[in-house]
């Protein structure tokens, strides 16, 4: 039982591991970026925003931004710019650059409450759409914009992923150590000394491979679904995401070459304890 016990451990810390690997390295950032980005609710409001801005800089230049045919221009150049390949490259390229930040405000216990962002410079996107709206001979008309806000995390759901990774924080820094007592556990009370370990390894790689079954034939929603609170609850909102499409499989390769690394030395080691016998007190 200690042993079985001490892989559980084990396994979790591995799990915990990963996750906190996929968020820290932008995987989960940037599944969260394409996610939002393709929430048309989401990029009506960023594009409305970016509209705005640019007519009322063009109203400061003396332009008639209501002139027929310039409004539905504007609104159907500059207003789409939210839904552009160029846009999401764009805000993808700040998640990468806000990736530390991310991580820290994650960690951070005196970070006030409130949504994270990303702050993305619309400036020469927009005047390149003007360029298209004002083919007459005049000159363009440049715009000038402050950068548009994208909410990657609302603060509700922010303030609950903080939690859920001080969880992984925690299962991270503990749990091996916790793993690794309850082997020794096994090897004090243990008659057979010699199989303690081969039978934690083909335990934990076992254990690692029904994880990688699960990441493999359940889809995010189900995963989701099945952590406490569901896609609204602390683990379910932010760190669920980083077993989404984009994470997953890096997730699983990695958790598949572990565990097969613990089942391939677990059998080795089985086969040498064997040899020996077994030492009976």
């Amino acid at each position: 039982m200690a042993i079985l016990v001490g892989a559980t451990f084990v396994v979790m810390w591995g799990g915990s591991w990963v996750a906190l690997t996929a968020i820290d390295d932008g995987a989960v950032a940037r599944t969260l970026v394409r996610s939002a980005l393709s929430t048309p609710a989401v990029t009506a409001a960023i594009g409305e925003a970016i509209e705005t801005q640019a007519s009322a800089s063009l109203a400061r230049q003396g332009i008639d931004v209501e002139a027929p045919g310039i409004s539905m221009q504007l609104s159907d150049s500059i207003g789409a710019l939210a839904t552009s390949k160029e846009f999401k490259t764009a805000v993808l390229a700040e998640v990468d650059a806000a990736q530390s930040r991310l991580s820290e405000e994650l960690s951070r216990d005196d970070r006030a409450e409130g949504p994270f962002v990303v702050s993305v410079d619309i400036t020469a996107m927009v005047n390149d759409r003007l360029e298209e709206v004002f083919v007459t001979g005049s000159e363009t008309p440049e715009a000038t914009l402050a950068p548009v806000e994208v909410e990657m995390v609302s603060a509700k759901t922010f303030e609950e992923a903080r939690t859920a990774y001080s969880r992984l924080e925690y299962a991270k820094s503990l749990f091996l150590w916790a793993g690794l007592v309850f082997v020794g556990l096994g090897l004090a009370v243990s008659t057979r000394r010699h199989f303690v370990v081969p039978k934690f390894l083909i335990a934990a790689g076992a254990m690692t491979w029904a994880v990688v079954a699960v990441l493999t034939f359940a889809s995010s929603a189900r995963l989701t679904s099945l952590l406490p609170g569901g896609e609204e609850g602390t683990w379910g909102s932010l760190l669920a995401q980083s077993f989404a499409d984009d994470a997953l499989p890096g997730i699983r390769r990695t958790l598949a070459i572990v565990g097969l690394v613990a089942l391939v030395v677990g059998g080795v080691t089985t086969l040498v304890a064997k040899s020996l016998g077994g030492t009976r007190r």
